[in-house]
């Protein structure tokens, strides 16, 4: 009984979640360099972050020439001081942020 109460639960929130993305609404919490933003009808929404969306920006650029990898792409950030404003410049991190398609304008 609580594995079938375990299951429906899960089924209902990926029908939530699925139900928020197609009316546009981000269905979970800000990703890095994003902020949690209520709009109107108090609909939750994300916007760029001002302060770490041109350090995104840049982690892409320099990743793009393919002189880096991860690892050097993030000691030479953390060495030049380029930082997200609460976050620390890690690998996965990184990682995450270039693998993200949310950064590219989409999310699914």
């Amino acid at each position: 009984m609580a594995r079938n109460y375990v299951l429906n639960l899960a089924e209902e929130t990926r029908k939530g979640m699925l139900e928020k993305a197609r009316t546009g609404v981000y269905p979970s919490y800000a990703p890095p360099g994003y902020l949690n933003y209520e709009g109107t009808n108090n609909r939750r929404t994300i916007i760029r972050g001002p302060n770490s969306a041109p350090t995104i920006q840049e982690l892409y650029k320099r990743f793009e020439t393919g002189e880096y990898s991860l690892e050097s792409l993030v000691v030479g950030c953390r060495a030049e001081g380029v930082t997200l404003p609460g976050r620390k410049l890690t690998t996965s991190l990184v990682h995450q942020i270039l693998c993200r398609r949310l950064y590219m304008g989409e999310f699914d």
